[in-house]
């Protein structure tokens, strides 16, 4: 219901500031025409971001429209655990990023993606930012799921996770955040890295989980990615650099 009642809530906010019934919200009217064109323009300029944070509110609320059985079955069908990944990977690689298992980790995706992603587009534009994606997200899987094939066999990890629920966008988000290093001016490129590799290193530190250690991978899948792109968007970044 959570993404039902943020579709209602920005489409009855948009509705209210076309309306001119409430001259008391003349204020916040004028506020509104000024920065919704320019909220508008900047979704236009990262078109694969937010077409993709689209499908994840639809699937969403698929989900959240579903008995808590079904919406359950749905998850574990396209999560990338062992026994799928072995048995049909490609459909579970693909699939299991255009899922996210609540409304609050919906809201959450939708504001970092926002915030980092299309950054990430508007540099690289979106062909390229779609690959590092699933660079970070294919590319984390499959190592991690080799290393728990690795362990399963040493009988290192128990055989129930063979079977876990595993989805979502946060191993494509890690490989982008840390590209993202590359677009930021010297010295706070420094800062921002710093950043990016503490939030890993303290997630791994707290929890040193399969999933964290697949976030660990992403963020250092998306700083190796950089030296593979285009050496002219290097050399644009360099420019700007030294103006």
């Amino acid at each position: 219901m959570l993404v039902f009642a943020l579709f209602l809530l920005v489409i009855g906010t948009e509705r209210v500031m076309l309306s001119e019934r409430w001259p008391q919200l003349d204020g916040v009217r004028r506020r509104w025409n000024h920065w919704s064109p320019k909220a508008k323009a900047y979704m236009r300029s990262a078109p694969g971001t937010f077409t993709y944070l689209f499908v994840l509110v639809i699937t969403t609320w698929v989900l959240q429209t579903s008995s808590s059985k079904i919406a359950n079955e749905l998850l574990l069908a396209r999560s990338t655990n062992l026994h799928h990944l072995f048995g049909d990977p490609m459909r579970v690689l693909f699939g299991s990023a255009f899922w996210v298992s609540s409304g609050e980790e919906l809201l959450f995706t939708i504001l970092i993606f926002s915030l980092i992603v299309a950054q990430v587009e508007r540099w690289l534009g979106t062909a390229r930012t779609v690959v590092i994606f699933f660079l970070g997200h294919v590319g984390a899987t499959v190592i991690v799921a080799l290393w728990l094939w690795a362990s399963l066999n040493f009988t290192y990890v128990k055989s129930p996770i063979t079977n876990a629920q595993d989805v979502g966008a946060s191993y494509g988000f890690a490989a982008l955040a840390a590209i993202l290093a590359f677009r930021i001016s010297l010295p706070r490129r420094w800062l921002y890295i710093t950043v990016v590799l503490a939030i890993a290193g303290i997630d791994l530190t707290l929890e040193p989980s399969f999933t964290n250690w697949g976030h660990a991978i992403a963020v250092a899948l998306g700083f190796i990615s950089y030296f593979f792109i285009p050496r002219r968007f290097r050399i644009r970044r360099l420019a700007s650099e030294v103006q």
